[in-house]
This record gives structure tokens, C-alpha cells and sequence, in this order.
């Protein structure tokens, strides 16, 4: 029963690797008023950084700075967003 437990568990919660494809895809979309959404991304990065807190991958340090650093800068326009979003992203992916 608690390796039935274990295994559902498992299969339910999403892997680090798969948010990261999930923001490559999704920063690599067309930059229109409708397609990007800071929010969006930046909740995006907020759950890769969870995950990766909560599987203690071995990038959670540079995945949760990587959110602290996008966060601080929500405030700016969106297309001034989407740069330094879809450049930690790519990076995320060669780490």
C-alpha cells in the first residue's frame, strides 16, 4: 500500500526537467501582447523552483535565485520582461 502510495505521488507531481521544456516552449513563442504574460512566467518559475526545492535537485540554489531575480523585476513593461525571462531559461537548459 505505501509503495502504491509512493508511486501515485510520483506520477502526479511534475519533474524539474519537464518545467523547464515548459518555458523554453513557452518564451519562445511569439512576443505579442496576448502570448507573453509576465504573471504566467513568473508563476511558471515559481513552480520549477518548488519542484526543484522539493525533489532537492541539484539546481534548486540557481532555480530559486533565477525566480528571486525575474520577481524583482515584475514590475517592469513586458517586453522589457521577456528578455531577461527567456535568457535565464535558455540558461536553465545548459546547467
Amino acid at each position: 500500500m505505501k509503495a502504491l502510495k509512493e508511486s501515485l505521488e510520483s506520477v502526479n507531481k511534475v519533474s524539474v526537467e519537464a518545467i523547464v521544456r515548459r518555458m523554453l516552449a513557452y518564451t519562445a513563442r511569439p512576443l505579442t501582447e496576448f502570448e507573453f504574460n509576465k504573471y504566467e512566467a513568473l508563476d511558471m518559475l515559481e513552480t520549477l523552483q518548488n519542484t526543484a526545492s522539493d525533489k532537492h535537485h541539484e539546481k534548486s540554489n540557481y532555480y530559486r535565485l533565477a525566480y528571486q531575480t525575474v520577481r524583482s523585476n515584475i514590475d517592469v513593461p513586458r517586453l522589457q520582461f521577456h528578455s531577461p525571462v527567456a535568457r535565464l531559461t535558455r540558461t536553465m537548459r545548459r546547467c
